[in-house]
């Protein structure tokens, strides 16, 4: 393309007819409703301050607002902690709710296989009525059960990762394919490729993962605070105040 003409934007929008159009093509995205007079009324709305000089003497200068009125709006972003709505919103795709419950409950059966293979061990080792190829077996046997469930667990999480995947990502086409032009227009395209690359492939990976990862965390702090609960109970006097100020400290 060539520059035809190179000037500020309220000179060119006071002046060039062209640049006039184009900019009240895009008045419903920008939501100015008239752009016409939009140059003057803004020229004559300046405010003014009158400010003391280096040597005493006063002079007054023209305050320039901001720029709000723009083809182009600068994108929302949320900061600090957004709770638990995004992944409440995360679970809601595709029976997420429902794969996320059968892994929570496979890695439940999971801890409770662990727990009963450490107590059959535990309570028969020393036991003479129990013969030692009798305490293998049975401890052998509770592993290979448990292996299943956390395998099942892994499973269920990878369904529920490819499914909530496949309809964030139709949503996201629907989206793009029938938004209007004034959204192409108005929103730069590397904006547009790094919402369906980037964010695409954090949905994909990490929040499974990192859900998974939290679940299993969770209900393996707990289940070993249970159990050191039963075995010990005093341990609570420690473990409980420590747990309060971790929640309150995050």
């Amino acid at each position: 393309g060539e520059v035809i003409r190179s000037a500020s934007y309220l000179d060119l929008l006071s002046d060039c007819q062209e640049f006039k159009y184009l900019v009240n093509a895009h008045k419903d995205t920008t939501g100015v409703s008239d752009l016409n007079n939009m140059a003057r009324h803004r020229a004559k709305d300046l405010p003014i301050k009158e400010t003391d000089g280096i040597h005493g003497n006063r002079y007054i200068e023209s305050v320039k607002p901001s720029p709000v009125d723009q083809l182009i709006k600068t994108e929302e972003r949320e900061s600090g902690d957004a709770g638990l709505k995004p992944y409440i919103l995360y679970l809601r795709q595709k029976k997420g709710f429902l794969y996320a419950s059968l892994s929570v409950m496979s890695h439940i059966i999971f801890i409770a296989g662990q727990i009963s293979q450490n107590s059959w061990m535990a309570a028969n080792v020393q036991n003479p009525d129990v013969s030692a190829l009798k305490l293998i077996s049975v401890y052998i046997v509770i592993g290979v059960c448990t292996v299943f469930f956390v395998l099942s667990r892994s499973i269920f999480f990878v369904v529920l990762g490819m499914q909530t995947s496949r309809s964030l990502f139709s949503q996201l086409l629907n989206s793009l394919f029938r938004a209007p032009m004034s959204f192409f227009d108005s929103t730069p395209l590397g904006r547009v490729l790094s919402r369906v690359s980037s964010d695409l492939s954090i949905i994909d990976l990490d929040v499974p993962f990192a859900l998974m990862f939290g679940f299993s965390s969770s209900l393996n702090a707990y289940s070993n605070l249970g159990v050191l609960a039963v075995v010990t109970w005093q341990v609570l006097f420690v473990s409980l105040p420590m747990i309060v100020l971790a929640i309150r400290l995050q």
